[in-house]
């Protein structure tokens, strides 16, 4: 599970990475009752990706 905090990005944002093509219309992060964002993104157990996050105004970010 990929999770960011409200205030750490403007909306909307989704994860990105080698396993999306880099598309943030893939695996979109969306609003839990905490405030937090956050998205599931299945990959092969043991395998390592290369990902980030790109939020509106092509704002992007680290995963960490």
């Amino acid at each position: 599970m990929l999770e960011r905090r409200p205030d750490q990005q403007p909306a909307p944002v989704g994860a990105v990475g080698d396993f999306t093509d880099w598309s943030p219309d893939v695996h979109p992060l969306r609003a839990r009752i905490d405030g937090t964002r956050t998205t599931a993104a299945p990959h092969p157990d043991g395998a390592t990706a290369a990902h980030g996050y790109l939020a509106a105004g092509d704002y992007w970010f680290s995963a960490t």
